[in-house]
């Protein structure tokens, strides 16, 4: 950690500042990031118990007609499941019911939960100088129902299409708030037969997309200049340039900084490793954290490496982590859509991690 720098304090009745990674080590910066997402989930759980959320859900039930859930579970994903989130993204909440409601209903559902947290929340930083310098922007974001009753869970969006399918919404997920009985548990193990089922299907969908990830983060043999771009609806996305050495970051443009390369890489190819295994006690207990995921993989066989081997891999991730933040928090702060990196030092570490997670993989 930089001189003079302590890991800052929070309280749970407001939202956290940003962290500036630029005043952390990158292995620094992982456990202060960590720290910040159990202070974003604390805030979070508070507002929505506050908003009575809950109770909202079994109003809109009952004018509709539709049976009483027992049991609601209100769960977090994504980078928030990961303690991953970085300085721009919202909080995404999955609403998880027991009973079987109608695709309206739960649509309804969705549209009055994410009116109610737009309109009710804002962040409020600790920092007095942070708080005027910046607009005020709205703490959640998406929400998504999901009945364990009806499924499938495995698809994102209710139409079922090909590329909706994200069963890492619920590996990568942690627990906000509930009325009754955990129901982030029994939605795993139901995920799980999912996959034993659509093993085919998911697979070849996961792969597919690990194959784009590892074209940015490397390029390919015939074409090296395809690294740090990606394809999005045809056109061509620059995420970031070792030539210059430069990092993008703009929602507005698709560019994520390294998010789409060895970042998704790495959560990609671990999400595989531990499907391909079709057995419960990995996928049903798989953790949310990616470090976590490695050591949980690797401790169970999964995957194959020595000790050292195991902390190198941890410690390129946890690296462009904090380069990918870099990104986010200069556009969060300043506006600014580049920041400029070591451009030896990064293409050094995208070998690394290119080859370690091929080595770990078993490939």
């Amino acid at each position: 950690m930089r001189k003079g720098l302590t890991m800052p304090v929070y309280d749970e009745t407001q939202f956290p500042a940003p962290l500036d990674p630029e005043q952390f080590e990158p292995d620094e910066y992982a456990t202060a990031l960590s720290g910040r997402n159990l202070a974003i989930q604390a805030v979070a759980k508070g507002i929505l118990s506050r908003a009575e959320v809950i109770d909202q859900i079994k109003g809109i039930a009952r004018e509709q007609g539709a049976s009483e859930s027992r049991s609601i579970e209100l769960i977090t994903t994504g980078s928030d499941g990961r303690f991953e989130k970085g300085p721009t993204s919202p909080v995404d909440v999955i609403v998880l019911l027991s009973r079987k409601v109608r695709d309206g209903v739960a649509k309804q559902m969705e549209t009055e939960l994410e009116a109610t947290l737009a309109k009710s929340v804002e962040v409020t930083y600790l920092d007095a100088e942070l708080e005027q310098r910046l607009d005020p922007t709205p703490i959640f974001s998406n929400v998504e129902v999901k009945n364990l009753a009806d499924g499938p869970l495995m698809y994102f969006e209710r139409n079922k299409a090909r590329w909706a399918l994200w069963p890492s919404r619920l590996i990568d997920a942690a627990p906000l708030i509930r009325d009754g009985d955990c129901l982030l548990d029994a939605a795993r193990t139901q995920l799980y037969q999912e996959i034993t089922e659509n093993s085919r299907l998911i697979l070849e969908v996961e792969k597919e997309r690990r194959r784009n990830f590892a074209v940015t983060t490397r390029g390919t043999q015939e074409d090296p200049t395809k690294v740090g771009t990606n394809r999005m609806k045809g056109n061509r996305i620059v995420q970031f340039s070792l030539e210059d050495g430069m990092a993008f970051y703009d929602p507005s443009g698709h560019q994520t900084s390294f998010k789409h390369g060895p970042l998704r890489l790495v959560q990609a190819g671990l999400q595989i490793e531990a499907f391909q295994t079709m057995d419960s006690t990995v996928i049903c207990n798989l953790p949310s954290p990616t470090i976590d995921k490695i050591f949980f993989l690797h401790d169970l066989g999964v995957i194959q490496a020595n000790y050292t081997e195991m902390l190198e891999f941890a410690q390129l991730y946890r690296y462009f982590l904090w380069q990918y933040h870099r990104s986010e928090y200069a556009y969060r702060m300043e506006g600014a859509t580049s920041v400029s990196f070591d451009p030896i030092q990064v293409r050094e570490n995208l070998l690394a991690i290119t080859r370690l997670e091929e080595q770990l993989r078993g490939k």
